[in-house]
């Protein structure tokens, strides 16, 4: 081997190293966290079930979520819920409001819907059938829960996966809230204790409030 070749593949071990130190630094430094996709898959399949079980087979619905890669988890629940609501043509997305981030760290998966959104939304969105909320329920502190508030016993019912549920009587009680998917807080849960499958998963750690009753 002259001086040249031996320059050549140098020249290409080096680089090569140079591509696994890269690589090595994505995967430890920079790459998302993993997450537990059949939890986050179950999430938003029951979310939709739940929403066709209240809405019924046949409604306008209007989705608020994050804008697509600001949360792994909201994106395996969200897309979760669009491929489960396949089951039912008959509900109709007419609108998707992406919400930036960017600006503040308050929003995330299950936080992050403020009154004036719910608000504005609500009255835009009038003759809407539900209003499903990945991000959260508005503070009730901060909006009018009285007859002929928007959303109060009517339309456009508020749907959501919510990060607590302690103050969501008061949305429950006024009749803006109609469901929400929040963590279980009811113990034991059912199912086994090794869950495998998404609904599983689902069971074990989330559960299901509604005006009536919990789930």
């Amino acid at each position: 081997m002259n001086a040249s070749t031996r320059r050549m593949a140098a020249g290409a071990v080096l680089v090569g190293i140079t591509l696994m130190a890269v690589a090595w630094t994505w995967r430890t430094l920079m790459a998302p966290p993993a997450i537990n996709l059949a939890l986050h898959r179950g999430v938003g399949e029951r979310f939709a079930d739940e929403i066709a079980q209240s809405v019924g087979p046949n409604g306008q619905l209007v989705l608020v979520t994050l804008e697509r890669g600001t949360s792994p988890v909201l994106d395996a629940q969200f897309d979760a819920f669009q491929k489960r609501l396949g089951k039912w043509p008959g509900l109709e997305v007419v609108r998707t409001d992406e919400v930036d981030a960017s600006k503040g760290d308050k929003y995330g998966p299950g936080t992050g819907m403020s009154a004036r959104r719910w608000q504005r939304l609500a009255e835009k969105h009038a003759e809407v059938d539900a209003i499903v909320s990945f991000i959260g329920t508005p503070d009730p502190k901060d909006l009018r829960l009285t007859n002929g508030a928007a959303g109060s016993g009517g339309k456009p019912g508020l749907y959501a996966v919510s990060r607590s549920p302690k103050e969501l009587a008061p949305l429950l009680e006024a009749g803006v809230l109609k469901r929400a998917v929040v963590p279980r807080f009811t113990f034991p849960a059912p199912g086994p204790e090794t869950p495998r499958t998404p609904e599983e998963w689902f069971m074990n750690r989330y559960q299901v409030v509604t005006p009536g009753a919990v789930k």
